[in-house]
């Protein structure tokens, strides 16, 4: 089943929202800052492993505190129980640093 997300995230450097769609092995987003991000993930024994690419534009400041030029591409990590936190608190791995991130099921998508 194929899901959109709404998503908060803070880092050491402030704090966004956006959306996230899950489905069909496939998750990609976006955020208010205009900075997208997409990949794969997998589930497995009621885990959902996420490898992401996001995209910051160009003069970007990332919630992680780095200053990002136009185009370069940060790593995106999670391992999430496979309900998402069902409203619960996650974190995920962005370029190497902890980002705290909270899903709320907005919409199945067919």
């Amino acid at each position: 089943m194929a899901m959109m997300y709404g998503i908060q995230y803070s880092g050491e450097n402030g704090a966004g929202l956006g959306a996230l769609y899950v489905g069909n092995g496939v998750m990609a987003g976006f955020d208010i800052y205009g900075n997208r991000f997409g990949g794969t993930y997998k589930e497995s024994n009621g885990r959902l492993a996420a490898r992401m690419t996001l995209t910051l534009h160009s003069g970007s400041v990332s919630v992680t505190g780095h200053r990002h030029s136009a185009g370069l591409d940060v790593e995106m990590l999670a391992d999430w129980p496979s309900d998402l936190g069902n409203g619960k608190p996650l974190q995920m791995n962005v370029g190497g640093k902890t980002v705290q991130v909270h899903l709320v099921k907005m919409v199945d998508v067919p």
